[in-house]
């Protein structure tokens, strides 16, 4: 499902076509895979309560006009994660993102409460739209939700900041190599060691470490392009 993930499993150029099949979602499997994951994060075993369900949940999106982010494997579990959870989706691009990001800030922060970014973040510098509340978009189920507005977001602007250079200089490469899987000490170049772990952790970067007889590199990637170009535009 994603062409540049070929690069990771390091087959040659006349190895692919025999052992590697890309394919997108179509419609019967973008419904499945939101039924299984509905089925899985609502504990629903009715096969009537979990079509009834899965239907809301795929109306809810089209009514968005966010179909075009289900055929992203990835980007659908976020979103079926929004809306499993009562969180809101957002009725553009700009809103998913953000919402994607303050949900899995906040996950980390429950599941980590040690882990803190490495620098302070100046309320001076968040940008308004990290400021605004979209839970007026469906029931919300928080008490006094004015408080909540995009909480960890703003927490950890600062982190942010960092990911968003990173996510800029990678994305824009001079040299157009390894602008989606790049290098360690490209990452460490912006990123501190508090604010790697805290990336890694909520899953905004993922890192794999390869071994030969001589070396060990470790490689660094946003989850996805979409959520590289996301912080891109963040720097921009």
């Amino acid at each position: 499902t994603r062409p540049w993930k070929l690069g990771v499993i390091n087959l040659e150029t006349s190895e692919i076509n025999k052992k590697v099949e890309l394919v997108k979602l179509n419609e019967d499997s973008t419904r499945q895979l939101e039924k299984n994951a509905i089925s899985k994060m609502k504990g629903v075993k009715d096969e009537g309560e979990l079509k009834r369900q899965a239907s809301e949940f795929h109306e809810d999106i089209v009514s968005r006009g966010l179909e075009n982010m289900q055929t992203i494997p990835l980007l659908l579990m976020y979103i079926t994660c929004l809306w499993c959870n009562k969180i809101p989706i957002g009725n553009s691009k700009l809103e998913v993102y953000i919402n994607i990001i303050e949900y899995l800030l906040s996950r980390t922060v429950k599941k980590h409460p040690d882990v803190h970014p490495s620098s302070e973040t100046s309320q001076s510098d968040i940008p308004e739209f990290f400021k605004k509340s979209t839970c007026k978009e469906r029931k919300c189920v928080r008490p006094n939700c004015e408080k909540h507005k995009h909480k960890y977001c703003q927490m950890f602007y600062s982190l942010l900041t960092l990911l968003s250079k990173l996510a800029y200089r990678t994305l824009y490469n001079e040299s157009r190599e390894n602008t989606l899987v790049f290098d360690q000490w490209v990452a460490d170049e912006y990123l501190e060691a508090d604010d790697m772990t805290l990336s890694l952790l909520s899953g905004i970067l993922t890192g794999s470490t390869t071994r030969t007889l001589m070396e060990e590199s470790s490689k660094v990637s946003f989850s996805h392009k979409t959520v590289q170009e996301f912080f891109a535009a963040l720097f921009i």
